[in-house]
């Protein structure tokens, strides 16, 4: 199961109850603390199997984190769940981009990039080592 097939699901559908159950995962209620202004959320992550589910204010879900090495109290995320390419590195990532015509926006620095593709935003960060830390799929604005 990859678990970009869980976008625009409910926090309550069976198929995202089996996943929080499967991976022992609590949801967490991050409401907005600036005074009104934000959108509420829920949080579950799955440190020991690298990943975090983002839900919406209506329960949505819409980001999913995934961890491709070890950080902070998060494991590397089993490949099988990756719901992206991985690359090794910055550079691998933008010739891929390059090579398939991909638009993408990246960091100066070489420590971040995303593209669009289809209705997603990939996001990929890149250590300080420069192998691949986290990538962030959410759904595009626009879909």
């Amino acid at each position: 199961m990859h678990l970009r097939a869980l976008f625009g699901h409910s926090l309550k559908s069976p198929d995202v109850i089996q996943v929080l159950e499967r991976f022992n995962m609590e949801v967490v209620y991050l409401f907005d603390r600036s005074g009104g202004s934000g959108a509420d959320g829920y949080r579950a992550s799955a440190h020991e199997d690298g990943f975090e589910l983002y839900f919406d204010q209506n329960q949505r879900l819409d980001k999913v984190c995934m961890y491709a090495s070890p950080q902070n109290e998060f494991s590397a995320i089993k490949p099988e769940l990756l719901a992206a390419r991985h690359y090794a590195s910055f550079k691998e990532a933008e010739n891929m981009f390059l090579g398939e015509g991909v638009a993408y926006f990246a960091s100066p620095v070489e420590t971040w990039i995303e593209c669009k593709w289809h209705d997603w935003i990939i996001h990929y960060e890149f250590t300080a080592e420069g192998g691949l830390g986290v990538v962030t799929l959410m759904r595009a604005s626009n879909s």
